[in-house]
């Protein structure tokens, strides 16, 4: 059957490349939106998850407390939770030296830390750029830095200097990772236990946060869980509530209206398309008539005359489908990259096999409309008038 519809194709091949075009401008219309709104929210919701947190990202803010009572907090909280990611952050200001020696370098450089726990990248969308992001828990004397903080050459392995208390004698503490978090001011990631043992005289002079994540849609509950979670630490939250802080769910709802309006466009043109397809139907039916009632009168039947016309359309649907993608994938690898910005926390465009499918199925909707009429047609043909011309 295929080899017979190949065959009809081949046999009108100036009228089979017009259709393809035809058929071709609507389809990559389809494949190319598809694929380009794919890369596109990708693009925007890494750079939201990279600055503010993964979807789901919520913040508690801690009323003054001890040590033991935050972290005893955030414990309950990853339980109340049933497991989802959950930790404290304290975030201080620490003179650092910065330095790939065994002894500290006399310049000391201002570092925005974030005292915390776990890995990082289970938070936001950071990408690792060398060793692990993993604080993991207890004392491991490790920290892990930013970009900006490493561009001095540091590397995993390598040692810097801080003082864990005000005053206080450097502690040595050995890089584990760098991320680039998107930020230009020098930042570093310090194990909260070390925080711990610091002990600062007055909890008050120190904000600190409890970071959560759940899934969106349970955001309500869980807040109620980590406010009661909170108060059995021992901690009273007072009017403080659970916030949402990351926008991906603002980012997508503006993507949503903007994929909406295109894909109005894209189905304008696949009505264009199948306008086309159905002239250039109508018009091959007309020349063949002759063809087709001779057929007919050799004793193919109505519904044979309607599949061959049919199917072939509709193998050119498939032709025309996996030319379209094959020129949007070539698109993607080749020019995405030139128009990304570099270093980035979005992933690299991957095969797009949704819009292949969405393409499909574009192109098979195209052929059966521009195609259903001629096909119909062809079975209607009067077969002693068409044999008398």
């Amino acid at each position: 059957m295929i080899g017979t519809l190949w065959a009809d194709l081949r046999a009108q091949r100036l009228r089979s490349v017009l259709t393809g075009l035809s058929m071709l401008v609507g389809v990559l219309v389809v494949v190319g939106i598809s694929a380009a709104s794919a890369v596109v929210d990708d693009v925007f919701v890494a750079s939201a998850e990279q600055k503010d947190g993964i979807a789901g990202s919520h913040v508690l803010t801690l009323p003054p407390a001890t040590a033991t009572q935050a972290l005893d907090a955030a414990e309950l909280t990853h339980r109340r939770l049933g497991g989802a990611p959950a930790r404290l952050e304290v975030s201080t200001t620490n003179p650092l030296m910065l330095s790939a020696h065994d002894a500290p370098d006399p310049d000391l450089r201002s570092v925005e830390t974030l005292w915390t726990s776990g890995n990082l990248t289970d938070f936001h969308r950071y990408p690792v750029l060398a060793g692990s992001p993993d604080l993991g828990t207890g004392l491991p004397a490790v920290v892990i830095l930013n970009a900006a903080a490493a561009e001095v050459g540091l590397q995993p392995g390598d040692s810097v200097w801080t003082p864990l208390a005000d005053g206080g004698t450097p502690t040595r503490l050995t890089v584990s990772g760098i991320v680039d978090d998107g930020h230009a001011s020098p930042r570093m990631w310090a194990p909260l236990a070390l925080w711990e043992l610091q002990q600062p005289p007055d909890p008050a002079s120190t904000q600190t946060l409890l970071r959560f994540v759940v899934p969106p849609e349970k955001g309500a509950d869980a807040a109620v869980a980590v406010t009661a979670a909170v108060a059995a630490a021992g901690v009273d939250p007072g009017a403080e509530q659970p916030v949402r802080v990351d926008r991906v769910g603002e980012l997508r709802e503006s993507l949503s209206f903007m994929q909406a309006v295109f894909s109005a466009v894209a189905v304008a043109a696949l009505l264009v398309s199948a306008l086309g397809l159905l002239n250039i139907g109508l018009a091959s039916i007309a020349e063949r008539s002759r063809e087709l009632v001779v057929r007919r009168a050799l004793g193919a039947r109505r519904s044979h005359l309607f599949i061959q016309v049919m199917g072939s359309s509709l193998l050119l649907a498939v032709i025309v489908t996996v030319v379209a993608v094959g020129l949007v994938v070539g698109l993607m690898h080749l020019a995405a990259p030139l128009w990304l910005p570099e270093g980035g926390a979005h992933r690299v465009p991957a095969v797009p096999w949704e819009a292949f499918g969405l393409g499909l199925s574009a192109a098979a909707l195209t052929a059966a409309l521009g195609s259903a009429l001629p096909a119909w047609k062809a079975t209607r043909l009067p077969v002693a008038d068409a044999l008398r011309r």
